[in-house]
């Protein structure tokens, strides 16, 4: 991996993040996102900032020559509803601070790993393989994801 690719790799995510936190300015943060499950935006927003805590604590682990992995057996949606309940105490305030930590270790952890070791192995939190710019474009695609959810929360006319 080549610095000007890494480079354009973190303005890309960068610029993903900055409209994701932009909308998220503008949003109803108790908004509905699925009334069913009682998940909002907020709960939302909570569940990608643990999710980039997992992958800055896989990048953190691959730098010190380990691993960091969900416990086995991995079951994503059980573990988003773990997630879910983790954080339903938490104020707004408190979850947008924990989104923007865990994007700022993301990052920084990214940062520290040399070029010449991007190609990993990485072990990822759900316990699959791949380099590190295969798990920021995955960081990425999953903000583009919540972001689409957000945006069709703010339009709901089921409001707290």
């Amino acid at each position: 991996m080549d610095a000007a690719r890494q480079e354009a790799l973190f303005a890309e995510l960068a610029a993903v993040r900055a409209r994701f936190e932009e909308l998220l300015s503008r949003a109803d943060l108790g908004a509905w996102v699925n009334e069913s499950t009682g998940r909002r935006v907020v709960d939302v927003v909570a569940h990608v900032a643990h999710w980039d805590a997992y992958a800055a604590s896989c990048l953190e682990a691959y730098a010190a020559g380990g691993e960091f992995r969900l416990p086995a057996p991995f079951e994503i949606h059980a573990e988003n509803q773990r997630i879910f309940e983790e954080h339903r105490g938490r104020s707004p305030r408190e979850v947008l601070a924990f989104l923007a930590s865990s994007r700022g270790r993301l990052v920084a952890a990214a940062r520290r790993i040399p070029p010449e070791r991007w190609g990993g192995p990485v072990t990822y939190a759900w316990g699959a393989k791949g380099g590190v710019e295969e798990l920021l474009v995955d960081m990425r695609g999953h903000d583009e994801h919540h972001a689409e959810q957000v945006r069709k929360a703010g339009t709901s006319t089921s409001r707290s």
